[in-house]
């Protein structure tokens, strides 16, 4: 609620996608609005102008953007990609869907750039796990899919 004359900023996005048929479009749409709220809770809001400007790690570094883990579904091994747009601390880390921490990938200050982290997940059950990242004091989360 907000008092008499108070002011306050809201942020929309509109957010769409295009699959081949009605159901491929509603999960394209659920992964697009994923990464747009990441790259929003990142800080990249104010430079990202479509999806792919976030996860495309080709283009400059305009924001901080955590991309999705590729291959996925994977088998043993995967990569994370994030880029930093200015020299910041870094903490990523591997949460089980309980968010207790598996595993730490990157804890220390990193310079400007483009980032690849590979995690070895063959010590690992089958399932769903959680990347996290930590980029000064903005958090970012994705999901992943261990198969064996």
């Amino acid at each position: 609620s907000l008092e008499s004359g108070e002011e306050t900023d809201f942020t929309v996005a509109i957010v769409w996608a295009l699959g081949n048929d009605h159901l491929d479009s509603v999960t394209e749409l659920k992964i697009t609005a994923a990464q747009v709220q990441r790259a929003f809770d990142l800080g990249a809001w104010d430079s990202l102008v479509d999806q792919q400007r976030v996860s495309d790690p080709a283009v400059p570094n305009l924001a901080a953007a955590l991309g999705d883990n590729f291959p996925e579904p994977f088998s043993e091994k995967t990569t994370i990609r994030f880029r930093l747009p200015h020299p910041a601390s870094v903490r990523l880390s591997i949460l089980d869907l309980l968010g207790r921490e598996i595993e730490t990938l990157v804890n220390e200050p990193r310079k400007e750039g483009n980032y690849s982290v590979v995690f070895n997940g063959s010590g690992l059950p089958s399932g769903v796990y959680i990347y996290r990242i930590e980029i000064d004091h903005a958090l970012g989360f994705g999901t992943m899919v261990l198969q064996k």
